[in-house]
C-alpha cells in the first residue's frame, strides 16, 4: 500500500499463479492448446506450421514441437511481446507479402505451451539474425512461492545455432517437454478433426497450411478441411459493406442426382436498416443442408451448425458441437422435433473480417463473442436468413413429405373402410340370401303348382310377380354392397357410364318414393381408365348425399338428381347437381375438412375420404356451386399416365 497520503494511489501486483490461470486452467483441453499455438503461427505471417509428436516412453519424456516459418522476432520484441502478459501488437491491418489479418489480440495465446506440457523451449530468429535466440520456461516454476509476482520468476534465455532454422530463413519452433497428456492414437486423431475446422473449406484465396508428423504415418499429413459433398441444397450468402443483401441458390435436379440446377437469386424479405451502434461489417457464407441425415463420407471432419471463420480462422462458440449460439436446437425442441431445417443436416461456413467487423471480438477464453448490440444484430441477421431458408426446404420438401404420409393414412383409411364395408356385405349377402332363395322358391312352387292344376288366379299371379322382381331387387342390392366393398387398388378399363348408371338403379325406386326424380346425361358411353371402386364410392357418395338433403327438406315438392357425363380428350368430368337446400353457407370453407356435415348423426368424412381416394388415382373433386343447384364434379382421367397406376 503507498505511504504517500497526499496522492493516495494503489497499484496492480500479478501473481506467477496468474500464467497458470491463462494457460493450463483458462483453456479447456490439449486439443484448444494447440489451436492456440497454430494461431499464433498464422499471425506470424508463416505460410506452413508442422506439428511434431513425439509420445512419451517409459524411458524418454515425450515433446510436442511447433514449427513455423514466419516473420520470426529479435530479443527486444520477444521482451516487448512475449514477456508483457495480456500485451499485444496486433493491428488488425494486412500484413506485408499475405495480406492476412492476424486472428489473437490477447497477449495470452503463449501460455497455452503450459497446457501440454511442463517445460518450454522457444527458438526464434529474423531473417537478418545469424543465431536463433533460444528462450526456456519452466512452468513449475511459477506459483512455487505464495506472494511471488509474475515478474519475479527468471527466464533464462541465450543464442544458438539452430539446424532447422538456418541462415537467411526467419521462425519459431515451440519445444514443449514433460507432456502432461500420453497423446494416444484417439487423441492425435481428434486433434487433426479440430485443426482441420480451423480453415474455411471454401476460403479459395488460402495461404496457410498445417502439416502433423505423429508416430504413425496414418496419423501423420497435411490437414484439409472437409468440403461438403452430395448436399440436396446449396444457398450463397453476401453482405456488402453498404448493408445490401444477395442471396441465391441451387438444389438437386433429382434426389442423389450429381447435377445441381441453375443459380436461382432468390428476393431478401427482410433488408432493415441496423442502427450505428448496431452495425457490422460485410459477410459472406456459404450454407449447405441435407434432406436426408447425411453420411460421414459427405461431410467429412466437419461439424453441423454455421461456422464463424474470421479472416480464414475459425472463431469459437460458431461450429462447436456443444453451442447452440444461433437457438437451432432450442427452437427445434420447442416443436418437439418438427423443424423442416434440421439441424444435424445444415452446415454453413460464414466469412468475416476483422478489419470490417472490429466490434465483433473474443471472450478472453476464446470460448464464446463479447455479447453486445453487433453480436445481436450478426447473430439476428444469420436467424433471418436461416428462417428464409427453412421456408423454402419447407415448401419444397417437408411440406409434399406431410402430404404422402397424409394421402398414405388416408389410403389405408379408405382401404380399411372398404376391407368393412367388404366383410359387412359379404356376411350379409350370406344372410340374406338362403331366406332370399327359400321365398324365391316357394312362390316358383306356388305358381308352378297352381297352373299345372289348371287354376288361374290373377291376384296369386299378381303376387308371384312381385315376389320375384323384389328378389331380383334385393339381390342387385346385394351384388352393389359387394362392389362397394370390394377394396380394389388396381386400375382398369370401364364404362364411366354404366357405373353411374349401376347408382343410379340402386337408388331410383326409393327415390321416386320420395318425390326425386333421378337422372343420367351422357352424350355416349364414356370409358375410363380409373380404379372403379373408388369412383364406384365418391357418386353414390354424392347421389346420396343429394338425395338424403331433400329428404331432410321435407317440402313435397317435386325434386330432381341429374348426373351428366362430359367426355373430354385427357378426363371425363361428372357433375352431380340438385335442387335441394344447398350448403349452409357456414359449411362452406370447411366442406373438405373433417367432421364437417349437415346430416344428424352423420360423421363429415365423406366427401374428404373420397377425394383423397380420387387424388391418390389422378382424379379430383370440387364444388362448383353451393346452391341453386348444388353442383360436385368429379374429375377422372381417361387413361392412365405413363403405364403408372396411382398406387405408384
Amino acid at each position: 500500500m503507498a505511504t504517500d497520503t497526499a496522492e493516495r494511489i494503489l497499484h496492480f501486483k500479478a501473481s506467477s499463479r496468474l500464467q497458470r490461470l491463462f494457460g493450463r486452467e483458462l483453456i479447456p483441453d490439449d486439443h484448444s492448446a494447440v489451436e492456440e499455438l497454430v494461431k499464433n503461427a498464422y499471425d506470424s505471417n508463416a505460410p506452413e506450421v508442422v506439428i511434431t509428436i513425439i509420445r512419451p516412453t517409459g524411458d524418454r519424456d515425450g515433446e510436442i514441437e511447433i514449427r513455423d516459418y514466419g516473420l520470426g522476432l529479435t530479443l527486444r520484441e520477444f521482451e516487448r511481446v512475449w514477456m508483457f502478459a495480456g500485451y499485444s501488437e496486433k493491428t488488425g491491418q494486412p500484413l506485408p507479402e499475405t495480406g492476412r489479418i492476424q486472428v489473437g489480440q490477447k497477449g495470452i495465446g503463449r501460455f497455452a505451451a503450459d497446457k501440454l506440457g511442463r517445460h518450454l523451449t522457444v527458438l526464434t530468429k529474423t531473417r537478418s539474425a545469424r543465431e536463433a535466440l533460444r528462450v526456456i520456461f519452466d512452468w513449475q516454476k511459477f506459483g512455487q512461492k505464495k506472494r511471488q509476482l509474475l515478474s519475479d520468476v527468471a527466464i533464462p534465455y541465450d543464442y544458438v545455432e539452430e539446424e532447422l532454422l538456418p541462415k537467411g530463413t526467419s521462425g519459431t519452433i515451440l519445444r514443449i517437454r514433460g507432456l502432461r497428456s500420453a497423446w494416444p492414437d484417439k487423441e492425435i486423431e481428434e486433434l487433426r478433426r479440430r485443426l482441420s475446422r480451423l480453415l474455411n473449406p471454401y476460403d479459395k484465396e488460402q495461404s496457410f497450411r498445417i502439416l502433423v508428423k505423429a508416430p504413425t504415418r496414418k496419423l501423420s499429413g497435411p490437414i484439409v478441411a472437409s468440403e461438403i459433398k452430395g448436399a440436396d441444397f446449396e444457398w450463397e450468402i453476401a453482405r456488402d459493406d453498404q448493408g445490401k443483401v444477395h442471396i441465391k441458390r441451387r438444389s438437386r435436379l433429382e434426389r442423389g442426382s450429381p447435377d445441381w440446377s441453375e443459380w436461382v437469386p432468390l428476393p431478401v424479405t427482410d433488408e432493415e436498416r441496423v442502427s450505428d451502434e448496431q452495425e457490422f461489417g460485410p459477410l459472406r457464407a456459404r450454407i449447405f443442408f441435407f434432406v436426408d441425415r447425411p453420411k460421414k463420407a459427405s461431410f467429412g471432419d466437419a461439424l453441423p451448425g454455421i461456422e464463424i471463420y474470421r479472416d480464414g480462422m475459425r472463431v469459437e462458440p460458431a461450429g462447436s458441437s456443444t453451442s447452440d449460439w444461433l437457438g437451432l436446437l432450442a427452437k427445434r425442441a420447442k416443436r418437439a422435433g418438427h423443424m423442416p431445417l434440421v439441424p444435424s443436416r445444415l452446415f454453413g461456413f460464414v466469412e468475416i473480417s476483422r478489419e470490417e467487423n472490429p466490434d465483433l471480438q473474443d471472450a478472453t477464453n476464446r470460448r464464446a463473442f463479447i455479447h453486445g448490440l453487433q453480436l445481436d444484430a450478426f447473430r439476428g441477421f444469420l436467424q433471418r436468413r436461416l428462417n428464409e431458408l427453412e421456408a423454402q426446404v419447407e415448401d419444397e420438401v417437408a411440406k409434399p413429405k406431410w402430404e404422402k404420409s397424409r394421402r398414405i393414412k388416408s389410403q389405408t383409411l379408405i382401404q380399411a373402410r372398404n376391407k368393412t364395408v367388404s366383410m359387412m356385405s359379404l356376411s350379409l349377402a350370406h344372410e340374406l340370401r338362403q331366406p332370399l332363395q327359400a321365398i324365391q322358391t316357394a312362390s316358383e312352387n306356388v305358381s308352378g303348382y297352381l297352373h299345372k292344376e289348371g287354376i288361374s288366379i290373377q291376384e296369386v299371379d299378381s303376387a308371384t310377380a312381385v315376389i320375384q322382381k323384389n328378389v331380383t331387387r334385393i339381390e342387385k342390392q346385394i351384388q352393389f354392397l359387394k362392389s362397394l366393398g370390394s377394396g380394389s387398388q388396381e386400375t382398369e378399363s370401364f364404362s364411366a357410364t354404366e357405373t353411374v348408371n349401376e347408382v343410379l338403379g340402386v337408388f331410383r325406386e326409393l327415390a321416386r318414393a320420395q318425390n326425386i326424380e333421378l337422372a343420367l346425361v351422357s352424350a355416349a358411353d364414356a370409358k375410363v381408365t380409373f380404379n372403379r371402386t373408388t369412383l364406384l364410392n365418391a357418386i353414390t357418395t354424392l347421389v346420396l348425399n343429394s338425395r338424403q338433403a331433400i329428404e331432410e327438406q321435407n317440402d313435397q315438392k317435386q325434386h330432381h338428381v341429374t348426373v351428366r357425363i362430359d367426355q373430354g380428350a385427357a378426363a371425363t368430368r361428372i357433375r352431380v347437381e340438385d335442387d335441394g337446400p344447398g350448403i349452409p353457407e357456414a359449411n362452406r370453407p370447411r366442406l373438405f375438412k373433417r367432421q364437417t356435415t349437415t346430416k344428424q348423426g352423420g360423421m363429415g368424412i365423406g366427401l374428404i375420404v373420397w377425394r383423397e381416394a380420387l387424388q391418390m388415382f389422378g382424379g379430383e373433386l370440387a364444388c362448383e356451386s353451393f346452391s341453386g343447384p348444388t353442383v360436385f364434379v368429379v374429375t377422372v382421367p381417361n387413361e392412365v399416365l405413363n403405364g403408372q397406376t396411382a398406387a405408384g
